[in-house]
């Protein structure tokens, strides 16, 4: 850290963001254990969350798009977009919901 840089870009060349961009393979494997290790939780927070006179919420970094899902279940009147890279968006799905996460691929670091 003295350097100013962060161990995984002195290892890599690039920051880890980056890096996923680069590397498909990775970059899925890295959202699908994101997505499995947070599954058990979406319904907690889902729950936990007040939106009331929400219109319209924004995961950003929300990966597959699981804990939007929840949530839009839960709160039918409300629109939901999902913003994270595209390797991220790849493998999202319908999830067998009328109100889907809008994908809107991007990048917030270095924006």
């Amino acid at each position: 850290m003295r350097s100013g840089t962060s161990p995984f870009s002195s290892v890599h060349g690039n920051d880890f963001y980056t890096f996923l961009g680069n590397s498909p393979e990775v970059a899925e494997n890295f959202g699908r254990s994101m997505t499995l290790s947070l599954e058990g939780t979406n319904a907690t927070v889902a729950d936990t969350l007040g939106l009331e006179g929400v219109g319209h919420l924004v995961d950003v970094g929300g990966g597959q798009g699981t804990l939007l899902r929840e949530v839009l279940q839960r709160n039918p009147d409300v629109r939901g977009t999902l913003f994270d890279i595209e390797p991220a968006l790849a493998d999202v799905g319908p999830g067998g919901l009328a109100v889907l996460p809008l994908p809107a691929g991007g990048r917030m670091v270095g924006a």
